[in-house]
């Protein structure tokens, strides 16, 4: 087995073969290279899924949640979402996060508010359908998250439709 070079010797070799390179900048090129392989050492110890493996959830979950609406269980949750995709509810978070840049009921409520939109512009719906068509299991959640999300109520919303 070889024995490992240092970074001194490594930058001497990368010197001696015609780099344009300080040795100083290569020293910290390499310093960085080590600092990202101990990270991702860690996070595989750690069972943080990797950004190949966040984009294979997040588009499950995408899918899940457009061709199966699966926003609209009122009781859906991050440990039933996880149930679903057969992985550890903390995974599911983490991808959230690391994708969308949002936790998961926020994640949720988008698609919860969008399906609410797309109702509220057929007239023929009442309120309470459309909250419990949408996944709310009451009113006053349904409302301040619509506002939150609009700036307007939902009856707002639609009277400003006409």
């Amino acid at each position: 087995m070889k024995k490992a070079l240092s970074n001194d010797e490594i930058a001497k070799m990368i010197k001696d073969n015609g780099s344009d390179l300080s040795s100083e900048t290569i020293k910290d090129i390499l310093e960085q290279c080590e600092a990202i392989i101990r990270q991702h050492k860690q996070n595989i110890i750690a069972g943080i899924p990797s950004g190949n493996e966040i984009k294979k959830i997040m588009k499950e979950i995408k899918r899940l949640m457009t061709h199966e609406k699966f926003y609209k269980k009122p009781s859906l949750t991050v440990d039933l979402l996880a149930q679903k995709l057969g992985i550890k509810p903390y995974i599911v978070s983490i991808a959230i996060n690391k994708s969308a840049h949002k936790n998961f009921n926020t994640l949720i409520n988008e698609y919860r508010i969008k399906e609410a939109i797309h109702l509220l512009k057929k007239k023929k719906c009442t309120i309470d359908h459309i909250l419990s068509n949408c996944g709310f299991s009451d009113r006053k959640s349904f409302n301040r998250t619509f506002k939150k999300a609009t700036g307007v109520s939902p009856t707002e919303f639609r009277n400003n439709l006409s």
